[in-house]
Parts: structure tokens; C-alpha cells; sequence
């Protein structure tokens, strides 16, 4: 789903003139917060072409994104992806799989590590920004060529990213331009989960777990 194609990476301390960008780092502070954001995208190149909108939230393995009107929890073991206009719900079991970073970029941001190294960092500009700009390499099996981050510089709070850039295999290149970047204390886990009970006999509800 496109509209999952979001979201993305902070540090705890990165400047071009300091210390390089450490993605070890970066899954550290990921896995000790929680972090919210809003964001748009573009989709372009190959079949496909798209733009759109959505927030999230991620800590640890679970998440929540509203992208284009759709829902999209998840506790880290099953998957709940609802259409409330058509009053469909989709129930499915989490997965970490390579293939699915492609359609799923939130599942980068739960093991960095696992899928990139860093091969260079550099000073830019972004949307008029002062920034850092990250290129990683997906290692293999990733189904990615290429990813690049844009971090904000030279205020007061580090790691606050603000844009992304993601190209597929097969050529596709999602853009996003990330606002109200935070990380935040842990909060309630209970919230990632969707009662299925909670709607409808109109519902249509398909359990694929």
C-alpha cells in the first residue's frame, strides 16, 4: 500500500562538522522513545504516480499511520488496516520481511541496522533548510537502491528529520517532506491494537492471520 510509504529516521547526535552520522545511534534513541510526525509524498518513476498525506507514530515494534484515509495499527505481532469509508477492515499477522520495506518504509525505522550502512553524510539544503543530508545503502535483500535523509541543523535539538527520499528496485522513488518531527516518552502500548469487536454488523471484516 503506497500509503504506508512513510516515515523515517532521527539520531541522537549528528553534525558534518562533529561526530558522523551513527546508525547504531539512531535505532538506539529510536528504541528509547516514541515518535510522532506528519508528512507528505510523491511517488513517481516506473508505473506508478501518486501524492498524498498521513501522520504516525511508532515505539518499538508498534505503530499507528493515517495515510490518505486510511488506518493502519499495529502492535508488533498483528496488523489492523481500516477503510472507514468503504467499512472494511483488514486483520493481518506483522512481519519484518525485506520484501516489505519497499511498501512499508515504518518497518525501517523499528531495525536500521539491520538493513542499511551509511556511506556518506554532508551538509545541504533542504526546502530552504539548513541540513544534513545522510545517504544509506540498503544491504542486500532490502528491495531499495538507494535511501537519502535530511536532518535539520544548527538548532538547539538534534536528530529531527524533515525529509526522505526512498528509491525502489524497479526504479520508484517516493519523496516525503516530514513537519512536527518529536520524540516523546513511551506511552500507552494498549493503543497500537484495534478492537475488531468495537465495529459494526456492517462491517466487513477479512482475518488473513
Amino acid at each position: 500500500m503506497a500509503a504506508s510509504v512513510l516515515l523515517f529516521m532521527c539520531t541522537a547526535g549528528i553534525s558534518v562538522s562533529a561526530a558522523p552520522f551513527s546508525i547504531q545511534r539512531l535505532e538506539d534513541r529510536i528504541n528509547s522513545s516514541e515518535i510522532s510526525f506528519s508528512y507528505t509524498y510523491s511517488v513517481s518513476g516506473g508505473k506508478v504516480s501518486m501524492t498524498g498525506q498521513g501522520s504516525a507514530v511508532l515505539q518499538g515494534d508498534a505503530y499507528i499511520l493515517d495515510v490518505d484515509g486510511m488506518e493502519v495499527y499495529c502492535d508488533g505481532t498483528a496488523r489492523w488496516t481500516l477503510d472507514r469509508k468503504a467499512e472494511e477492515l483488514v486483520v493481518e499477522s506483522c512481519d519484518t520481511y525485506p520484501a516489505s520495506l519497499s511498501a512499508n518504509p515504518v518497518l525501517l525505522l523499528q531495525s536500521p541496522t539491520s538493513f542499511f550502512d551509511v556511506s556518506s553524510q554532508s551538509a545541504a539544503v533542504y526546502s530552504g533548510m539548513d541540513a544534513i543530508k545522510v545517504e544509506l545503502a540498503p544491504k542486500q535483500g532490502t528491495k531499495l537502491k538507494a535511501v537519502t535523509l535530511y536532518f535539520r541543523s544548527g538548532q538547539q535539538e538534534d536528530g529531527i528529520l524533515i525529509g526522505a527520499s526512498v528509491r525502489a528496485a524497479d526504479g520508484t522513488v517516493t519523496d516525503f517532506t516530514i513537519s512536527d518531527f518529536r520524540y516523546s516518552a513511551k506511552g500507552d502500548a494498549s493503543r497500537f491494537s484495534f478492537d475488531s469487536a468495537s465495529l459494526g454488523p456492517e462491517w466487513i471484516v477479512t482475518d488473513l492471520r
